[in-house]
């Protein structure tokens, strides 16, 4: 185990759960939440717990407290300590409130000590060289509140202390990181400290030979917001030209990453079939390792209009039709139970791709990467689901009887990079998941395998479980595996 970080498996039984003590016993049911715990989100304003969509957590830190060089170990779990206290009140003043990410918890299970398995989010800026219709951040102008090596310094905090877990997934948005002055810096610190894995929201309208060169080496991801086909609707979302986000997209894809990831967000003005058409046939030529589809997010009081899952699940069926499972796609967000309105998007999306393939099912007649065949270009985004694929063939290759039943239980971008290899499909009996809005779908072409609720495997025996839902949630499958299912089975990941 690295002297850096934490096993994220390791637990944590200390018969003080943390640092700070709160006036509750040890078996009291308290409410808590996984990014109170062990999150932390670098903003414009300070540190606050999470971000997720349209809500964050409030103010830990603020930037000034930040700046003076005085935040520590301690600060944190205290100020984390203080929100949850203010959650547990029932003070109605804080965002927290009615967020689906809040649960009951034993107190004595609860721990503020660590920093990791889950998101670290790095938004600390607002500059930006677009000015895309559907965000408000650019128009705040902030180049940054603090520095690049402050945001490292405190992550070391909890590293020199021995609390800092692997297994975060860490945003670097704003704002344009490209325009970071030490960007450099930023990315050398996360990457030293081996915490998770660093995905760049980069526009692409200019190129960073440092973003070029850890693509080369896998060690960051980019995410991209296209969000149309054509030049004319891309200036008008964007405020900015095509070409200049292609050229550099066409160079990051020509160093053989595997962690280039595209997204659609679907407004008002790319809701037509031009834009749709050429955003698929672009897909094939990109050839990215994943595409999001998203909606506009909705501000304020503002709901996402129904038209928009309509279309979208028009365009993952297209990209599906002519890119088959050589395309990994992902309709859904982190941030559904946080937004209803986020929730309802994800269920009509999938049902309205689910009657689409009803009506006219699925094949490979027109999937134009279906010449790649068994050498189909393997798309496995994330270090976790590289590990997973290893732990994976190792059973099948050693292990694995004939006729023996392998579950897939999990299927979010790391199951889907995963199940790009057709090695991997062919292997697979059944998949579960405990997101309802995924059950009943067939997520692979010419196949009848389907996504089913969790309790399936209480009642119906397989051999092994291969558990592809990433580390946030491992330990809770198992646990729920150990209960529940009262056959022997292999648990795998």
């Amino acid at each position: 185990m690295s002297d850096m970080f934490v096993n994220s498996n390791e637990k944590h039984n200390n018969s003080n759960p943390f640092e700070l003590a709160l006036p509750y016993a040890p078996e009291d049911m308290i409410l808590s939440c996984r990014y109170i715990e062990k999150g932390l989100v670098f903003l414009s304003d300070g540190l606050h717990s999470c971000c997720l969509g349209t809500v964050a957590s409030p103010v830990l830190v603020d930037a000034e407290e930040i700046n003076s060089g005085k935040v520590n170990h301690k600060t944190i779990v205290e100020k984390r300590a203080l929100l949850l206290s203010k959650l547990n009140a029932g003070d109605t003043s804080i965002s927290c409130h009615g967020c689906g990410e809040v649960n009951e918890k034993v107190y004595k299970d609860v721990c503020l000590d660590y920093l990791g398995e889950c998101m670290i989010i790095i938004q600390h800026y607002t500059v930006c060289n677009m000015q895309c219709s559907y965000c408000t951040t650019w128009k705040n102008g902030l180049s940054s509140s603090y520095s690049e090596q402050s945001i490292i310094d405190i992550l070391k905090c909890f590293s020199e202390k021995g609390k800092l877990l692997g297994g975060s997934w860490i945003p670097v948005s704003g704002g344009e990181p490209t325009l970071l002055k030490n960007l450099d810096t930023l990315i050398e610190g996360l990457a030293e400290l081996k915490i998770g894995d660093i995905c760049i929201f980069t526009n692409c309208v200019k190129h960073s030979e440092t973003i070029e060169m850890h693509l080369r080496n896998d060690s960051v991801f980019i995410t991209t917001s296209i969000d149309a086909g054509i030049p004319s609707t891309f200036k008008k979302i964007h405020g900015t030209e095509m070409q200049s986000v292609l050229d550099t997209l066409v160079k990051y894809r020509k160093t053989g990453t595997t962690q280039l990831r595209l997204k659609y967000i679907i407004t008002e003005e790319n809701r037509n079939d031009d834009d749709l058409y050429a955003f698929v046939f672009m897909m094939l030529a990109l050839k990215p390792d994943l595409v999001t589809i998203a909606p506009e997010y909705p501000r304020n009081d503002a709901q996402i209009p129904h038209e928009s899952a309509i279309y979208g699940a028009k365009l993952w069926y297209m990209l599906k039709k002519y890119g088959g499972d050589g395309i990994v796609i992902d309709t859904f967000l982190d941030v559904q139970r946080v937004d209803q309105r986020l929730t309802k998007f994800s269920s009509d999306i999938y049902n309205e791709f689910n009657r689409l393939c009803a009506e006219a099912p699925l094949t490979d007649e027109y999937n134009l990467l279906e010449e790649i065949g068994d050498t189909q270009r393997v798309v496995v985004t994330e270090s976790y689901a590289r590990k997973l694929k290893s732990v994976f063939n190792e059973y099948v290759r050693n292990d694995k009887k004939d006729n023996e039943t392998i579950a897939l239980w999990g299927y979010g971008f790391y199951a889907k990079s995963l199940c790009s290899d057709k090695s991997v499909r062919d292997n697979i009996t059944v998949i579960v998941d405990s997101d309802k809005t995924k059950q009943g779908l067939k997520p692979f072409i010419n196949s009848d395998i389907i996504i089913h609720d969790p309790g399936y495997l209480i009642e119906n025996h397989v051999d092994a479980i291969l558990i592809a839902s990433g580390a946030l949630h491992k330990s809770e499958i198992e646990d729920y595996i150990k209960r529940n299912v009262k056959y022997d089975v292999r648990v795998l990941g």
